[in-house]
């Protein structure tokens, strides 16, 4: 211990520095809570604020992706459903377009052909006729020519 005072002696320490160290834990104290806990309080609240908040960003962008994944598929679907409906509907109108059509097409047929066989009655009768004239006219002639 003489040592020790004697060293303590050679750098021109008495006896207050038993006072001086106090002060100096004691101001190592208030520092710690006056400025260390509030230094410490500032980092923490940044690092939540910056690195928590990226992996929330994470996990918003996730939950994005996931929505944007469901949308896409529900309007598929939709447009899926919508052009099978189109494709349904047309094919409706084709068939009742189609049937309209062959029983015009058949109706037409029916007047055609009426009218066909009107004409050819008549061409028959008009002919029958000519020919029954025909034995008139052939003595007409026939006279005209000798006189």
């Amino acid at each position: 211990m003489d040592t020790i005072q004697a060293i303590f002696a050679q750098l021109g320490a008495d006896g207050s520095i038993a006072i001086q160290f106090a002060i100096v834990i004691a101001m190592f104290i208030l520092t710690k809570f006056v400025f260390f806990e509030k230094l410490q309080f500032v980092i923490e609240n940044r690092e939540e604020k910056t690195v928590k908040l990226e992996s929330s960003a994470d996990e918003t962008f996730e939950k994005v992706n996931e929505l944007s994944e469901q949308y896409r598929s529900k309007i598929e679907a939709a447009q899926i459903s919508a052009q099978s409906k189109v494709n349904d509907k047309r094919n409706e109108i084709i068939n009742e377009n189609n049937s309209k059509f062959k029983t015009i097409e058949n109706e037409i047929e029916q007047y055609v052909e009426n009218s066909r066989n009107e004409f050819k009655k008549e061409v028959q009768e008009r002919e029958t006729e000519i020919f029954s004239q025909s034995d008139e006219l052939a003595n007409s002639l026939i006279q005209k020519l000798t006189n």
